[in-house]
């Protein structure tokens, strides 16, 4: 690699997701380039096999005709799928081997032959592009701790008339009193592990091994979906349609939640939306400017619209591959590799892998999408950002445990941070400062 540039990657998606569905989740594939990245093509399935960990496993992707790709590592010895990349809980040598070698091979393959969507879905991307063709509307994206959720607004008074985003399959399926019945139950299980270690430990006993529960999990996918406005006094009568639930995380008396795997006719869909946006037209003009959003659990509001507020993201740093901590002390900017939609003024906390392992600096963007062309065998770059380093953290002030107990428990690409992540850095910045 040379000199100056880091080799982050910044694309945030759910973490509940695997690693190919965060980074296959809103592209389609450029079907002409798929030859030349070394794809062939049988039975209308194009299909690309590459080994991992010198041989020993199998990375193929397939992408089918209408462009959607779908991946897996196999264990040539058993023909079984490797899914231990995707654990966040296994962290050995081979494991961590696997993991960088596959996420290198998808990266690159998705910025050689693929193109980004703005959604996950083909029909929430066909319901933008009829909503911008009809309104001239296009979604923004207001929420720092949710960024894959959107909103369309009427412009009139900015209010929302449409919610897209992701969530789990059971969030809609079961009523928050089931949901809140599971939790209580996990905690009631977890007091009465608790109880049994410290009685075990005051009698001088060994702590009995936790239970755990053998039995494969219930299959929870994430869905995208799209929340509308309604009619209270139709709501009932949607609510008997395939693919319309009650509505996550809004009113839902008078808003409902629907699938956007084509279950909803297009038809049908851009009906409701319309629909929706009709009512949101019918509560009155601006009544003043866009307020800025902090997270999803506010009240309806917006971007500030000709000046965004900076964002915050928190980026992994291989020293294997790149010596950050070398570059910084040659010059306080550097060249980072850029593949998500950072603007100049963002935050970005960095954190370095091993032996480090634990966040060590806290940056600023100075410019960004700068033309970069760059491929070597564990890297492949298009264009980079500038960041300036601001500030360096102890080595021991913020290691990878102390991280998980902020509830940043993966970052094995660039993500969002808690509160609690940035008031502990805030503290520990005042201490160093002080010293």
């Amino acid at each position: 690699m040379s000199s100056g540039v880091a080799a982050a990657v910044m694309i945030r998606y759910p973490d509940a997701m695997t690693l190919f569905q965060n980074i296959f989740a809103n592209r389609t594939a450029r079907m002409g380039e798929l030859s030349a990245f070394g794809f062939v093509e049988r039975d209308g399935i194009w299909c690309h096999e590459q080994p991992l960990a010198q041989g020993q496993l199998l990375a193929r992707v397939q992408v089918d005709a209408a462009g959607k790709a779908s991946g897996a590592i196999i264990d040539p010895a058993f023909g079984d799928e490797y899914t231990a990349v995707d654990d966040e809980r296994r962290t050995g040598a081979f494991v961590g081997q696997v993991r960088e070698e596959w996420e290198e091979l998808l990266r690159r393959l998705a910025e050689s032959c693929f193109t980004d969507g703005i959604y996950r879905s083909d029909q929430a991307n066909r319901l933008a592009e009829a909503l911008k063709e009809r309104f001239g509307e296009v979604p923004d994206f207001p929420f720092k701790n949710f960024p894959g959720y959107s909103v369309f607004r009427w412009p009139g008074n900015d209010k929302w008339y449409a919610l897209v985003g992701t969530v789990h399959l059971s969030t809609l399926t079961t009523s928050p009193e089931e949901r809140k019945a599971e939790k209580e139950k996990a905690a009631r299980a977890r007091a009465r592990q608790k109880a049994r270690a410290r009685k075990a430990k005051a009698e001088g006993k060994s702590v009995p091994a936790r239970k755990r529960n053998t039995a494969p999990a219930a299959p929870d996918p994430m869905v995208e979906i799209i929340n509308v406005k309604v009619d209270a006094q139709r709501r009932d009568e949607l609510l008997e349609m395939p693919g319309i639930y009650p509505c996550y995380h809004m009113n839902r008396a008078t808003w409902v939640s629907v699938f956007l795997d084509g279950t909803v006719p297009d038809e049908t869909l851009l009906e409701l939306v319309e629909a929706s946006r009709r009512a949101i037209m019918a509560v009155g003009g601006r009544a003043g400017g866009r307020s800025t959003m902090g997270s999803a659990t506010g009240a309806e509001g917006g971007l500030a619209g000709a000046d965004p507020e900076p964002r915050i993201w928190l980026v992994p740093a291989n020293p294997k591959y790149y010596d950050i901590h070398a570059a910084f002390a040659a010059s306080p900017e550097i060249d980072w590799k850029q593949s998500s939609d950072v603007r100049v003024g963002d935050t970005v906390y960095v954190y370095v892998g091993a032996p480090d392992s634990a966040l060590r600096y806290r940056c600023v963007a100075t410019a960004v999408n700068i033309p970069y062309d760059y491929a070597d065998k564990n890297v492949h770059m298009s264009r980079v950002m500038r960041i300036r380093r601001e500030f360096v953290y102890p080595a021991d002030a913020l290691p990878i445990a102390k991280l998980r107990e902020l509830g940043i428990t993966a970052i094995r690409g660039p993500r969002g941070v808690n509160e609690a992540f940035l008031a502990t850095v805030a503290a520990i910045e005042e201490q160093t400062s002080q010293r």
